[in-house]
């Protein structure tokens, strides 16, 4: 019987809920040099060429293909065993490709540096489709507040998303706010949204990665 959530095939122009977690639900960030490594697989992959190209000098041994144009990222958050994020792509098997590169980069990064051998992650991804506005703002809310045990500020946590979305000096070509921010007002709105739990533990189990 298939996996919930398993899509193989991604339409193009669509969005989707990506997650997955280490295998046997191991740690797969176990420290803040972790998440770093991720992040910059993250920026390397998605910054315009020209600019990756920089970043490469800065990036020791990271050799990584791009998908500038090809796969957008609206929203991630990385927790100690799992992490999520909200893609969308517009090339076909852009999010496939994306996916392959980035979880065999970081897992390749991951058993050399803690000496390990075996899968990191159990399975293949996973992708939920986002099929309309409201499911992705409350989506978007869900992931954001993934954090909420770990930190006593879920808009200052590092590993997340949140904070691009409210730090006006920070350089989003990696990573795009608008279409989240088109859903609303103003910052200060999506900041109230973002504060208002009641409906996220309703909304869990659905967004959950069970």
């Amino acid at each position: 019987m298939p996996s919930k959530n398993t899509i193989k095939i991604f339409e193009h122009d669509g969005y989707y809920h990506v997650y997955n977690r280490g295998v046997n639900k191991s740690i797969i960030f176990r420290d803040e040099v972790d998440y770093a490594a991720f992040i910059r697989r993250l920026q390397l992959m998605l910054f315009p060429p020209q600019k990756a190209a920089k970043l490469q000098h800065t990036s020791n041994r990271i050799r990584i293909n791009n998908y500038y144009g090809e796969v957008q990222l609206l929203a991630f958050c990385l927790m100690p065993n799992h992490f999520h994020m909200i893609l969308g792509q517009n090339k076909a098997d852009g999010i496939t490709e994306f996916m392959r590169t980035l979880c065999t980069s970081y897992s390749m990064y991951f058993n050399l540096r803690h000496k390990r051998i075996g899968p990191l992650y159990q399975g293949r991804f996973k992708a939920a489709t986002i099929s309309d506005d409201a499911y992705f703002i409350h989506l978007s809310r869900y992931v954001h507040n993934n954090p909420i045990h770990l930190t006593s500020d879920i808009f200052t946590y590092e590993y997340s998303s949140l904070q691009y979305y409210f730090n006006d000096t920070n350089q989003t070509e990696w990573l795009k706010t608008d279409i989240l921010e088109q859903q609303f007002k103003n910052k200060t709105e999506y900041y109230e949204f973002i504060k208002n739990m009641p409906e996220i533990k309703k909304e869990e189990k659905q967004y959950s990665l069970d």
